[in-house]
């Protein structure tokens, strides 16, 4: 472990970051490129079925480039994006930042209120959308008194009062020349959207140096030839996952909407060699007695989990089920993209999530620092640094790290960034003797009972360990006497039966007395998930509240 006043450092060697714009340096790879590469699609869209293959990908972003310049589009505007679609939708960012323009995506679920915000808030003037979302965004537009909205559009329906993409491809080109002077430090590049775990989300503004930065690190996330995902599209880890493939010659297969019914026909066809999963879906996954269909066709080679934290139990089930994938997990968050992930050897040794057992409780590592990057545990009542395997909220400093949130003078908010460059997680967790983090919750998500600090993802993954549990969600809720008192709400597999107070006497045996469930179990048919796919506590503590 690489320490200095209990500073964790990374301990792979460093890498210098190119001063160039993204597109350059995604590119500049592609000469080197055989026809085989070239006739591969870099990314498909498996609901539609739509496809870009890398030798069309740089021809085609010219010509959009060379129309949307026509059009009026310079340096500095903003692409306002609502689809689901990805392939075609990532042939417009590109070209908008052959132009020295940005690209800011938000969900298909929002509200006409939640677009006119954002549309008023960065003075909108260009907006793509499908046929599913242009009626609510061009009346967003209407109500922010943005009418003069340049519109287009990707999808089957070439929609009236739109520009239908295949239209854009047919431009001449004429208007391009690729001489755009671009500040690779300061353009804002993507402003995306934090999970909301906490709040509302906020506006991550990334450039074209901390993108690059990223992008070079995430070599020891040892990506396949193929990977399947289903990721928002309006985020930093999609863009850097699509971005790492454009340059190093890979295929992503992207599922806008998760359906579990449909995912494991999905992996069959397609048979990626690299799919990555959030942890409540990985969950699922484990336990799906059809998996075994994937184990024997053998295609399956690296699994990542990424976007929360790993219960033990999944990740032993995970290994047991498919003893021929790697399985990796990756911590990172929206400001500073992958930032730790767990080790895959070289060789034939596979690798699974490495754990630790503390006061006889069991953590997944999240794994050890990327290149370049340094973090500090920090105590969360004195604010003094931790030592190893002692608790505290996880602080990072990359060159990676974003420039900032949004505001509406173009001037990213840096006040969550401390004079020395240090960006506060959130999360709580240790590093153990060998600079590997172990997260435990984030720390908005932690409550007191009595005067103990509870982390109800500690009691969720005793409760994962219940063979008839599929998931489960672990609240607080508001006691006069206690503070507050922990219930959880329970979703149990297919043709499994177990009572309320079976998993509270499961739990009690396990747990010391502050951390049972005093409120006892509810077994429910699903639990609320974010758009981001993640577990939604927000929406879970207001459902508890309710009943």
């Amino acid at each position: 472990m690489g320490s200095s006043s209990n500073i964790v450092k990374s301990t792979l060697p460093r890498i210098e970051v190119p001063k160039k714009p993204l597109v350059d340096f995604v590119f500049e790879t592609h000469e080197n490129f055989d026809q085989y590469i070239l006739d591969r699609p870099w990314i498909v869209d498996v609901p539609s079925g739509k496809s870009v293959t890398f030798g069309q990908v740089r021809r085609d972003a010219q010509t959009i480039a060379s129309w949307l310049k026509k059009e009026g589009f310079k340096k500095g505007d903003i692409l306002f994006f609502v689809t689901t679609e990805m392939a075609h939708l990532y042939l417009i960012e590109l070209a908008v930042w052959m132009l020295g323009g940005a690209v800011k995506g938000t969900s298909t679920l929002e509200s006409q209120e939640h677009y006119r915000f954002q549309i008023e808030e960065m003075q909108i003037k260009f907006a793509l959308v499908d046929g599913e979302t242009f009626e609510i965004v061009k009346e967003a537009a209407q109500s922010a008194n943005q009418a003069k909205v340049n519109y287009f559009s990707i999808g089957d329906v070439h929609l009236e009062g739109t520009t239908h993409i295949s239209e854009m491809l047919r431009d001449d080109g004429s208007a391009y020349s690729g001489n755009v002077d671009i500040d690779v430090d300061n353009d804002m590049l993507l402003i995306c959207n934090t999970s909301g775990s906490t709040g509302m989300p906020k506006g991550v503004v990334h450039t074209n140096q901390s993108v690059i930065a990223n992008l070079i690190m995430m070599k020891e996330l040892k990506l396949k030839e193929s990977i399947m995902e289903f990721v928002i599209n309006y985020g930093v880890v999609n863009l850097c996952l699509s971005m790492y493939a454009l340059r190093h010659g890979l295929t992503i297969y992207h599922l806008n909407k998760f359906k579990e019914s449909d995912y494991l026909p999905a992996l069959m066809t397609y048979k990626p060699r690299t799919i990555m999963l959030y942890p409540y879906i990985a969950s699922s996954f484990a336990r799906n007695p059809e998996l075994e269909a994937v184990r024997k066709s053998g295609f399956l080679k690296h699994m990542m989990i990424g976007g929360w934290i790993l219960d033990i139990t999944t990740a032993k089930l995970l290994s047991q089920n498919l003893p021929q994938t790697h399985i990796q997990q990756v911590y990172g968050m929206s400001e500073v993209l992958f930032a730790f992930v767990t080790h895959i050897p070289d060789g034939d040794e596979m690798a699974s999530v490495p754990s630790v057992t503390v006061d006889g409780q069991t953590y997944t590592s999240s794994g050890s620092l990327l290149a370049n990057m340094e973090a500090k545990i920090v105590d969360v009542e004195t604010k003094k640094p931790q030592t190893t395997f002692k608790d505290g909220v996880l602080y990072m400093r990359t060159p990676g790290l974003m420039k900032g949130y949004y505001q509406s003078n173009n001037k990213p908010n840096r006040t969550s960034i401390d004079e020395e460059n240090w960006i506060c997680s959130g999360d709580v967790g240790f590093f153990d003797d060998k600079g590997q983090i172990y997260v435990k919750e984030r720390a908005n998500f932690m409550y007191k009972y009595w005067s103990y600090l509870i982390s109800p993802s500690e009691i969720e993954n005793v409760l994962q360990e219940h063979p008839a549990v599929k998931a489960a969600g672990v609240v607080g809720l508001p006691n006069l006497e206690t503070n507050n008192v922990t219930k959880a709400y329970i979703v149990l597999k297919e043709d499994q039966h177990c009572s309320p107070e079976e998993l509270s006497a499961f739990v009690a045996g396990k747990m010391p007395l502050h951390k049972q469930l005093h409120a006892g179990a509810k077994i429910v048919d699903k639990l609320p998930v974010n758009r981001g796919g993640k577990l939604d506590r927000k929406a879970l503590k207001e459902m508890a509240l309710k009943i």
